[in-house]
């Protein structure tokens, strides 16, 4: 096998040679219109239009009211009182925002990634004095707010010449989108953004940056929306038809007559103006822009006498409705699973939310919120620190708590039998599980001994369960806690000391 060229030299640190390859999708100007649509910045307003869809933006709201109701919480690196004191410092930098702002509202302004597939918040700090609006005065440098870059302000995204590092945002600070607006949605795709000379230039580092679909490079990320584009497509193309059919199952087809002579070509122009009154009025009553229309009563000199001009109604069947109407819920169906939501599905199949489906909506949304988080614990907090002068190898972690409801009755119960069964370990890690599931914020710490650990829990006091003492002795008696069950228990017909 042949060396590779660049291990010869030792001791010699090969060179990076390829680059992201982001600009194959981020410059090319070779679309159909299909794909530009879904290309920042145009895919921007696509999304807009595909969010106004009842069935995508159940499944958007669905994230974010679940995503509101997890509980968030700051731990402490260790349970040491100078770890305990940063952790209340990042707690206090979060509630000393201007204008309300908090730890809830920033996610929720990072949760607009959802929908666009990546969000901006840029990183305004400011040192900790009254007069400069702070609850604080100990002159520590914390944050002012996190002011979301709006999506459609930006108008582009740098990399360096190489295409290796993403350097940062221009943002449009005018009341604009950053497009040369057009009336005409064709006519406006056509056109390119366009960045001016007045255009804010924001680096990397003073932002923090949210995506959806980490494992691309590209900073505007890809939103989940992309994937529903031909569905959503499809779907608002048979609403349409399933509205016409509907239109005329109840109305019917109209249907006029007019002498032969009123439709030729050859006619004089008055009887071309009455011919072409006439469809036009036939197309008004279709669209219930007209309510009737006036016919001579003239009858042809043939056998029957039929009217020269008449108007019927073709009746419809509505067996094509109810197939169109199958068509458009599909398309729902599948809209909905790929974004992790068809437990809103309603209908006769779907009466109580699945389970198993509901757990993947909590899925997708702990994924969400785990991104969110992320960003925040590698990049905001540490660079807290590092203005303050601190230690950022040793921090504060942002957390989140339970997606569903805990049945504390259950919970608990299972705690109890776990442990008088010896079935569970009561280890500081366990310790601290039991304690997130319960909602408390206290932790103790991790590297903590047996011994001390025993004291907290206080293993040696009389009010300890003895629920596990019936595997030492030979017969419970009227204790409950024996190995055989004497003849008068009443409690073994318990289904909940099973």
């Amino acid at each position: 096998m042949a060396q590779d060229k660049r291990v010869k030299e030792k001791g010699k640190v090969p060179s990076e040679l390829g680059s992201t390859g982001v600009y194959t999708k981020s410059i090319s100007n070779h679309f159909d219109q299909s794909i530009k649509e879904l290309t920042f910045p145009y895919s921007l307003e696509t999304y807009d239009k595909m969010s106004m869809d009842v069935t995508i933006a159940s499944a958007l709201n669905a994230v974010t009211v679940i995503a509101n109701r997890v509980p968030i919480y700051i731990e402490a690196y260790d349970q040491t009182k100078q770890h305990q004191k940063r952790a209340e410092f990042v707690t206090q930098c979060f509630n000393d925002m201007v204008d309300g702002e908090n730890l809830e509202s920033v996610i929720q302004k990072a949760l607009t990634f959802n929908k666009y597939g990546f969000a901006i918040l840029e990183k305004v700090f400011r040192r900790r004095r009254y007069k400069n609006g702070s609850k604080y005065d100990d002159g520590k440098i914390g944050l002012k707010y996190l002011p979301m870059r709006k999506q459609h302000s930006i108008t582009e995204f740098k990399w360096d010449g190489d295409y290796r590092r993403f350097e940062g945002v221009y943002q449009n600070v005018t009341p604009s989108t950053g497009l040369d607006l057009l009336w005409n949605d064709r006519q406006r795709l056509s056109l390119k953004p366009k960045r001016n000379d007045s255009d804010k230039w924001i680096p990397r580092e003073s932002f923090l940056l949210f995506k959806t679909d980490l494992s691309t490079d590209l900073p505007q990320s890809i939103s989940p929306l992309y994937h529903c584009y031909e569905g959503w497509r499809e779907l608002q193309k048979h609403k349409d038809l399933e509205n016409i059919a509907a239109s005329k199952n109840m109305n019917g087809t109209l249907i006029g007559r007019a002498p032969e002579e009123y439709l030729s070509s050859e006619a004089d122009e008055d009887m071309k103006k009455a011919g072409q009154a006439f469809k036009d009025g036939l197309s008004k009553i279709t669209i219930n822009e007209q309510g009737s229309v006036l016919l001579p009563s003239t009858r042809s000199e043939d056998a029957h006498g039929a009217l020269e001009w008449d108007v019927t109604t073709l009746q419809s069947s509505s067996s094509h409705v109810t197939s169109i109407s199958a068509i458009v819920q599909r398309i729902q169906n599948e809209i909905l699973q790929l974004m992790f939501a068809d437990v809103l599905r309603s209908g006769d199949d779907v009466v109580v939310a699945n389970k198993n489906k509901k757990s993947l909506l909590n899925m997708l949304v702990e994924i969400r919120i785990k991104e969110i988080l992320r960003v925040l614990n590698v990049d905001l907090i540490p660079e807290l620190f590092r203005r303050n002068g601190w230690d950022d190898s040793k921090l504060p972690t942002i957390r989140y708590g339970e997606l569903e409801e805990v049945d504390m009755a259950v919970f608990a119960k299972a705690m109890q039998q776990l442990k008088a069964t010896k079935l569970i370990p009561v280890t500081p890690s366990v310790i601290n599980r039991v304690l997130e599931v319960m909602g408390f914020t206290y932790r103790v710490d991790e590297n903590m001994s047996k011994d001390e650990l025993d004291k907290i829990l206080g293993t040696d006091d009389e009010m300890q369960s003895r629920s596990g003492d019936s595997l030492n002795t030979p017969s419970g008696g009227q204790n409950g806690t024996g190995k055989n069950v004497s003849e008068d228990d009443r409690s073994a017909n318990n289904l909940d000391n099973a």
